[in-house]
């Protein structure tokens, strides 16, 4: 379809109602997280070319190379920060613990849902049975779905589940370009251009490819709705019941039909 500025336009605000949403940025400052415990998730292919791209990470792309991502975390928090990470699975008597921060691995995962899963399997083995507070620490185009799961995985709880948050530590969100950069051939991603405040145009390179990222939000809202081909209590049951504000589904229709797809 013929692309215009106004077009454009629309779809970027669309897009950036349908990142905010998926983000759920509930992290925002240093007192914030200092609130609760915190963990890593992130998607494995983009973290393993962000870390070669990396100017200091890159001297680990050797050893890190098609391992999952809590192992690489693992490594740049052993070789960059000089912490320790916990070598057995299983809490042992009387052991002290030489450093304040207690950094643990699950890297068996695939999904989301697992994520959630197999995280409570290890904090349960080392004796974290009911955490006050978890932050999850995520894919900002995916963060409100992993705290869903993480919601759901702890529903047994009842009045002791934890509290939880979504730190996707920013909010991508996007712009029309200038007129004279702008590619009709190209479609609608030519059309847009990052616009995040926290960044210089360096950073933007470690992002997602425009195409990425449009198809990532606009195939997230039909994985959080609550019916038969969504993750929600009504379909695979993966995720609790999220609501979904219009403006966010009015969103996703706008964007959808500009980028002419609705699946990821």
């Amino acid at each position: 379809m013929d692309i215009t500025p106004d077009g454009a336009s629309r779809a970027a605000d669309a897009a950036n109602i349908i990142s905010e949403f998926v983000a759920h940025e509930q992290v925002c400052t240093l007192s914030d997280l200092q609130r609760a415990l915190f963990g890593f998730s992130a998607t494995k292919k983009q973290l393993n070319v962000n870390t070669t791209r990396h100017p200091k990470y890159n001297s680990i792309t050797s050893q890190v190379q098609g391992q999952p991502e809590a192992r690489v975390f693992q490594t740049i928090v052993e070789q960059f920060f000089h912490l320790e990470v916990e070598k057995d699975c299983l809490t042992t008597a009387g052991k002290r613990p030489t450093q304040k921060l207690t950094i643990l691995i699950e890297d068996a995962s695939t999904n989301c849902a697992l994520n959630a899963m197999y995280t409570r399997k290890v904090l349960d083995q080392h004796g974290n049975t009911s955490p006050c507070s978890i932050v999850v620490a995520q894919d900002p185009t995916m963060c409100r779905r992993t705290v869903a799961a993480f919601e759901q995985v702890y529903s047994d709880k009842m009045d002791d589940t934890p509290v939880f948050a979504g730190w996707p530590t920013f909010v991508p969100r996007v712009a029309a370009q200038d007129s004279r950069a702008q590619n009709q051939a190209g479609g609608l991603t030519s059309y847009l251009r990052y616009d995040i405040d926290e960044f210089d145009k360096n950073q933007n390179g470690g992002l997602w490819s425009m195409e990425r990222l449009m198809s990532l939000l606009v195939g997230e809202i039909p994985r959080m709705r609550d019916n038969e081909n969504g993750y929600g209590p009504r379909g695979k049951g993966s995720i609790v019941h999220v609501d979904i504000p219009q403006d966010v589904e009015d969103s996703w229709i706008i964007l959808g039909d500009t980028l002419g797809q609705k699946m990821r």
